[in-house]
């Protein structure tokens, strides 16, 4: 879990041995695309008090004198909560490995989005065509930068991990993305969404975290739980900025009638925002894996989230 700039998502996954209609629409259209194999499922508990981050702590970068487009930020003291959540997952879970996957923020979806990654190289345009080309080199240093910075945060809360750009492993999008998962020989395991290559016209394309996530918790041996650590509590029924208590749905299913909030910001987020994420914990809970979407602020939360515990305030995503 880890959440660095607002709606940016942190997934995470613990396995032992160490090693709404438009929703409806996009959660049938994924089942459909990606056949998934049944995994194991169980339960633990253990974790420490409620605590939130210091939301008010943040780095941040500009260039060339630059605006909000090119203004990249870390929430710092929710990035070091939430890697002292996954070291509390470790030290109270024996042989647990943790596999953490992290968006881009503010650090890949504004220039993404610029330049229209998601949709490949455009054709017939040589010009923009260049600048796609040097937008794809900028996003993806600026994403091992990001990682940098998880990566540093994890080795103070004495984390072992190693960490994998999907550019260098990984070619295509989608779900069927081709590519061996790399895992980590220590205890955890971090990767993050990016732009890769594809073989095809395209050249180039944005794999989500999200489609990293349904892989990774599907495919991976023994995988106990699969959390979503994002900036609201879960799957709302009006939008986040007008909602209240009451408007968290404790479960949510593509199969359900009940209408959820699943819209998010499409001038910045070119990933899908939380309807794919919710579509897609919907193909990892149908592979048997407990899947869960909480507030990444709230520590125990999180904690409670990968340990099994049932009570836990947030939404449980359903096939």
């Amino acid at each position: 879990p880890f959440i660095f700039f607002s709606r940016a998502m942190v997934k995470l996954f613990r396995t032992p041995q160490a090693t709404s209609q438009e929703l409806k629409r996009l959660a049938r259209n994924k089942r459909h695309e990606f056949k998934s194999s049944k995994k194991s499922s169980s339960t633990s508990s253990g974790f420490p008090s409620q605590s939130r981050g210091d939301t008010g702590r943040r780095g941040r970068r500009g260039r060339d004198g630059g605006g909000d487009d090119d203004m990249l930020l870390v929430d710092f003291g929710t990035l070091t909560l939430l890697c002292q959540s996954v070291k509390t997952i470790l030290d109270t879970q024996y042989h647990t490995h943790v596999v953490l996957i992290h968006g881009a923020g503010s650090f890949g979806h504004i220039k993404a989005r610029k330049y229209r990654l998601n949709l490949g190289l455009i054709p017939a345009d040589p010009e923009q065509q260049n600048a796609q080309r040097n937008a794809v080199r900028e996003v993806r240093k600026d994403m091992l930068t990001l990682n940098a910075h998880i990566m540093q945060a994890l080795a103070n809360s004495n984390v072992d991990a190693q960490s994998y750009a999907p550019h260098s492993w990984a070619k295509g999008t989608g779900p069927n993305f081709k590519g061996e998962l790399p895992y980590s020989k220590g205890e955890c395991t971090v990767t993050h969404g990016d732009v890769v290559d594809v073989p095809d016209e395209r050249e180039f394309g944005i794999l989500s975290g999200d489609d990293l996530f349904v892989r990774y918790a599907t495919e991976s041996q023994g995988v106990t739980a699969a959390v979503f650590a994002t900036d609201v509590d879960g799957v709302l029924k009006v939008p986040p900025e007008s909602a209240t208590a009451d408007d968290l749905l404790e479960t949510w299913s593509s199969r359900d009638n009940e209408a959820a909030e699943l819209s998010h910001d499409e001038k910045i987020d070119v990933t899908g925002g939380i309807g794919y994420k919710a579509a897609s914990g919907a193909l990892v809970a149908a592979a048997g894996v407990r899947v869960l979407i909480v507030n990444g602020h709230y520590a125990d939360r999180v904690v409670a989230a990968c340990n099994g515990v049932d009570s836990v305030r947030g939404t449980r995503i359903l096939p």
